[in-house]
């Protein structure tokens, strides 16, 4: 007597099957691009926050009384080098010059061997200089701007991440200044009509 034999799967049973698994690839894939995605963005909230702490220390001192801010200009703090200004945090305050780097959109390691060369400071962020810590809540840096109205660091005109003075970083979908309602205001552009500790304008 012969044993009977299970019935074989068909060819439209194995289409199913062999889609169904091409779509839980794609899922997974998607989920951990994704996963690396807020990854990076951590790790540059993270680079933000090292920074925002090492300025305070900086204002600390009670030599300086205020967050770094190259002394080229002294008639204009508002007007001194950004980047040249974060020189000032480097050695002493941030050993590493990785921390100036988004991990988003990382400075070359050969420019991070030499971080500042012929008045050239490698950093994919942008900063504000000439303010102190009474001013409350000022977005005194953040991710480069993109190609749109705000950073591409990210993903193209995906939103910044954006330290404030009282050294929270902050995620901004949107370069609106919340501090300046009803005006065409963002972080990377001087409005005039805001007061100076609350226009965020952040310069690269």
């Amino acid at each position: 007597m012969r044993a009977a034999h299970g019935r074989g799967l068909t060819l439209i049973e194995i289409i199913v099957i062999l889609g169904l698994v091409g779509v839980l690839a794609m899922l997974i894939i998607l989920m951990s691009a994704r996963a690396k995605v807020e990854a990076r963005r951590k790790s540059c909230e993270s680079n933000l926050t090292q920074i925002g702490k090492a300025m305070s220390m900086y204002a600390d001192v009670p030599a300086n009384g205020r967050f770094p801010t190259s002394s080229e200009n002294k008639d204009d703090p508002f007007a001194a080098d950004p980047l040249g200004s974060w020189e000032l945090l480097y050695n002493k305050y941030v050993a590493d010059p990785r921390v100036f780097s988004c991990p988003g959109n990382p400075v070359p390691a050969s420019n991070l061997s030499t971080w500042r060369t012929a008045l050239v400071v490698k950093s994919t962020f942008g900063y504000d200089p000439g303010h102190s810590p009474s001013d409350a809540l000022t977005a005194l840096a953040a991710d480069l701007k993109g190609t749109g109205a705000n950073s591409d660091n990210h993903g193209i005109n995906a939103g910044q991440n954006v330290l404030l003075s009282n050294s929270v970083v902050e995620f901004r979908k949107s370069p609106v200044n919340p501090l300046a309602k009803g005006q065409d205001s963002d972080i990377y552009s001087l409005n005039p009509e805001i007061p100076r500790n609350a226009d965020s304008f952040i310069r690269q």
